[in-house]
């Protein structure tokens, strides 16, 4: 600017400010706030409930034969699947969904999160085979469902224990459900929100139940760390001592189901019921 209108700096820089409608005695526009995001929903939006219904009754159709023979080999059975609204997404070559439905780009096993009531209010996709680069597990999107950090398993019957059974994923709290314990699962290694001790001691108490919690057993350590963070919490926040368990060596329940069929009958003996218990407590 100075060496085409030759001029000194201190007009040039005069002109520019007047191009572009700036002057001294004026003061500076705002800045444009950027626009926030959605909002995660308070309740499960419609579409997320109807995918979870319509996947519910696939399953026990032939569409859903496949799921269904890979539920059966993870050790589940056809009662608690019912009981808990367990369905089969075919992929969404065969089922089309909206956005924010998880992808479904192949065979999947829903699992709704149930409250107290059995009703859903999230769902988790679990991929027969993950596609590379992608976690097992596919989720709503925040904006049409919350994570609401627990779900609730229900027990197609009781065997009359008095225990509460938390574990860590849906499946897990399914296997606890259909050896016939009141069971909850946390949907992920970051579920403890300030809620979810309280939720667990309400549940509890108002069951009239002990809390005993099933920590997965790995080489990373973050489950036992889980469960560790989850009794102080219950023990510090609301005076309940919960009872961790730990399964074999590299197991969660669900494997450990499969390798023992008398794992629940551990929960029941006192010897196996310190703080915390080993595999050593019984296990063959």
């Amino acid at each position: 600017m100075q060496a085409v209108r030759r001029c000194d700096r201190a007009t040039a820089i005069d002109e520019l400010a007047a191009r572009a409608g700036m002057s001294p005695d004026r003061e500076l526009p705002p800045v444009p706030t950027r626009r926030p995001g959605p909002k995660p929903a308070a309740e499960p939006d419609d579409r997320v409930i109807a995918y979870a219904t319509v996947c519910a009754r696939l399953l026990w159709s032939p569409l859903g034969a496949e799921v269904r023979d890979w539920l059966h080999g993870r050790g589940l059975d056809d009662d608690v699947l019912r009981a808990n609204l367990v369905g089969a997404d075919p992929g969404r070559a065969r089922l089309r969904r909206g956005k924010g439905i998880p992808y479904g780009a192949g065979p999947g096993a829903t699992f709704p999160a149930l409250n107290p009531a059995g009703e859903i209010r999230y769902i988790q996709t679990r991929a027969l085979e993950p596609r590379p680069g992608y976690g097992k597990y596919d989720n709503p999107s925040a904006a049409m469902a919350p994570n609401p950090r627990l779900s609730v398993a229900i027990p197609p019957r009781l065997n009359g224990a008095d225990q509460l059974v938390v574990c860590e994923g849906i499946p897990d709290s399914l296997i606890a459900a259909q050896a016939g314990f009141r069971a909850v699962g946390l949907l992920g290694t970051n579920a403890l929100d300030d809620s979810v001790a309280a939720r667990i001691a309400n549940l509890a108490d108002n069951n009239d139940l002990d809390i005993t919690v099933i920590v997965d057993v790995d080489d990373s350590g973050i489950g036992r760390s889980l469960g560790a963070r989850l009794a102080d919490r219950l023990d510090s926040d609301h005076g309940v001592v919960a009872h961790l368990v730990e399964p074999p060596e590299g197991h969660d329940l669900n494997t450990w189901a499969l390798s023992d069929s008398r794992w629940h009958a551990q929960l029941s003996s006192q010897d196996c019921r310190p703080p915390l218990a080993g595999p050593s407590c019984g296990h063959d």
